[in-house]
């Protein structure tokens, strides 16, 4: 299930979003992620998304084990619905 989470919410997410603000007018509405990305670059996103990443494990970690596997599963849908929807937005900016 850590590999679906890290495949959607880590590199789905991250990969779309650095593309799709590098090359088309598709900016950050995150009004955090906007300032500090404004200010130091793009490319902050990408330890700041393995910070998260690693602050899930870590909640994944001291989560009872009957309940840790909705750690996985809920960055799974997440990232898979932050994809979609950044894909689904590049398609519509472009056309």
């Amino acid at each position: 299930m850590w590999l679906l989470a890290v495949a959607t919410y880590g590199i789905g997410d991250l990969s779309s979003t650095l593309y799709f603000v590098s090359t088309t007018p598709v900016v950050e509405v995150h009004p955090i992620a906007a300032s500090v990305t404004d200010a130091v670059g793009h490319w902050i996103l990408v330890p700041w998304k393995l910070a998260a990443l690693l602050l899930f494990y870590g909640l994944y970690r001291v989560t009872p084990s009957d309940y840790r596997i909705g750690v996985p599963i809920g960055l799974f849908l997440l990232g898979s619905v932050v994809t979609i929807w950044n894909v689904s937005l590049s398609v519509r900016v472009a056309a």
